[in-house]
């Protein structure tokens, strides 16, 4: 078959995929985000850009026989597909980047600069705890740094690490929504974020990522990879692409550690459940604040 204009071969064959599934997010999730580079007619090769390593894996797990398919109908049977996972630039600023690429993101993360930080984060502790048993704040060196970031987050999110009971969800699920002052928050456990919404139908993550700022308590091992029936998800790794890529603050808890924090203390590294794509990221888009001391939970 002699394709005049490949790029355009590969729009109608994206759009029959898209009509096949019969699930705009399905396909906007996976298969959209796909852009053409280029065609070798003498080869019968495409290259194409997916966005991330996941994608890519996705693609190659769950949507092989459906790009086969549609690729066939248009270019002719043998075809071959192969993929470039696009890389981003060493950006600090993530502003810089997304400008670059013409990406509508607004202010990308949002940029918090709280003047009475530290006055304000010991009242919200004050207050928080009486709620919740009547006890007098203790105030913990980790709070410094929390204080720090809050008084200028310089447009990156927030990653608390330390062991159990030193007061990392205590001050960032309970305490923090309430200073940062963003209207679109959502504060969940990293289990519900691994869930999926039956009656919504769709995933908990999805309605995640249209969020403007994640509250994620309780990071740990079990979080790495959600199933549905037949459906596998990375929930975190999606959540912290999103965050990069769309401007998404987020702030989590974790008693895994990162090299920023001694290993002696943690079970697990973020590296070892999750991945180096998500260290990586995690590294370009949050401040890590380390709690440390004795189990303080009554």
């Amino acid at each position: 078959m002699v394709v005049n204009n490949p790029q355009q071969q590969f729009a109608a064959a994206l759009a029959m995929i898209r009509k096949q599934l019969n699930n705009e997010r399905v396909y906007n999730t996976w298969f959209d985000c796909l852009q053409f580079e280029r065609f070798d007619p003498e080869q019968k090769t495409l290259l194409v850009r997916v966005p991330s390593k996941y994608v890519y894996e996705y693609l190659e797990q769950y949507g092989v026989k459906m790009l086969s398919w549609a690729l066939s109908s248009v270019f002719g049977n043998g075809v071959g597909l192969q993929y470039r996972v696009m890389t981003e630039p060493p950006y600090t600023d993530m502003t810089t980047y997304m400008q670059e690429h013409g990406l509508n993101l607004g202010n990308g993360i949002p940029h918090i600069q709280h003047p009475n930080a530290r006055v304000d984060l010991e009242d919200g502790l004050r207050e928080e705890l009486k709620r919740l048993n009547g006890r007098a704040p203790q105030w913990l060196p980790g709070y410094d740094m929390v204080a720090g970031w809050l008084r200028d987050n310089h447009r990156r999110g927030l990653l608390c690490l330390g062991t159990p009971g030193t007061g990392k969800s205590l001050v960032c699920a309970h305490v923090l929504p309430n200073l940062i002052g963003i209207q679109d928050t959502a504060v969940v456990t990293a289990q519900e974020m691994m869930l999926y919404d039956n009656k919504a139908r769709e995933w908990r993550i999805d309605q995640l990522l249209r969020k403007r700022c994640v509250v994620i308590d309780g990071l740990a091992p079990e979080h790495a990879i959600a199933k549905n029936y037949a459906t596998t998800r990375r929930p975190f790794f999606e959540l912290c692409d999103a965050a990069e890529q769309r401007g998404i603050l987020l702030v989590i808890t974790t008693s895994l550690y990162t090299v920023a924090a001694r290993p002696v203390l943690y079970q697990s590294s973020i590296q070892e459940v999750f991945g180096d794509d998500v260290l990586s990221r995690l590294r370009a888009i949050t401040h890590c604040a380390l709690f440390e001391g004795d189990n303080m939970r009554p």
